[in-house]
């Protein structure tokens, strides 16, 4: 092969690898708007409390305690900047707490004022869920209840992936999760019409920067080591994640299990808001209440 055609071949292989190294910190980004919300904005009553990880980082929460809680519920935001974390989820603890549910807002790593230089898509955050957990369980009101674990997008992998590698959480509300990198990867690949060739990048970048153990830390390989109650959405108009994806894991998953197809965008809360209060609402209703 002459020179020159050889050297045109490594360039264009160094360049579509550091454009999928980029991309990957692009690939989940519905959820990086910023806000400056706090659950005083709905009405709520809250503190704010430090936790530490097992690897040392500390992150920063919100507590909005409810008066006799019949459970204890950590909510996980999906991919963030900056401030954009725990805002996300204000939506599902405001209703949460009328319902009668404490629930426990975590910024998690790299996001507000958590410590943390980069997200991992899940595959380090399940340890800021782990802390979480164990905090609650030190808390003299969570004695005798359930404590469980609701995220959404990539805070509801996150969730799945806590849950399965841990055994920890007394339920699990996922939504919009996706199933692995290389599905999320392909889906978006196809959404915004390039080649798949990017396909072997993205995953190199991935596994470069992330480790190659995050082939572990991904929902489909750790689902059904999940053995407590689960609901999961899939949504059918999602242009961030595969509807598909939360489905196959729905099909991997063990009973007791829920699935609601939503007739939504990836943002269920805000095409859907009052069918996904009832649907989550009634899967409390039946698997941690009755």
């Amino acid at each position: 092969m002459p020179l020159a055609i050889y050297l045109t071949v490594v360039l264009i292989i160094i360049g579509a690898f550091f454009y999928s190294w980029y991309r990957i910190h692009e690939v989940i980004c519905t959820y990086n708007k910023e806000s400056k919300k706090t659950p005083k904005d709905y009405g709520l009553s809250y503190e704010t409390r430090y936790i530490t990880t097992t690897d040392g980082l500390n992150l920063s929460t919100w507590y909005i305690p409810a008066k006799n809680p019949k459970a204890f519920i950590i909510l996980i935001h999906g991919y963030a900047q900056l401030d954009g974390g725990r805002p996300l989820v204000l939506f599902n603890a405001e209703f949460l707490h009328h319902a009668g549910y404490t629930t426990f807002l975590v910024n998690l790593r790299a996001t507000g004022e958590s410590e943390g230089k980069k997200s991992t898509f899940g595959v380090s955050e399940w340890r800021d869920v782990e802390a979480a957990y164990d905090y609650i369980k030190t808390l003299p009101e969570s004695k005798g209840k359930k404590i469980g674990l609701y995220g959404a997008s990539m805070g509801a992998a996150t969730v799945i992936i806590t849950a399965g590698h841990t055994q920890k959480g007394d339920f699990v509300v996922a939504g919009a999760p996706y199933a692995s990198f290389k599905k999320l990867y392909s889906y978006r690949l196809q959404q915004e019409k390039l080649p798949r060739l990017l396909l072997p990048f993205l995953l190199l970048a991935t596994y470069i920067e992330l480790s190659y153990e995050s082939r572990y830390f991904i929902p489909e390989n750790l689902i059904s080591k999940i053995h407590v109650p689960l609901f999961i959405t899939s949504s059918k108009h999602d242009k961030t994640v595969n509807c598909q994806d939360a489905i196959d894991l729905f099909e991997k998953a063990n009973q007791p299990k829920v699935l609601w197809e939503a007739d939504s965008g990836h943002l269920v809360d805000k095409d859907q808001p009052e069918e996904l209060k009832k649907r989550v609402l009634a899967f409390l209703d039946k698997y941690v209440i009755g």
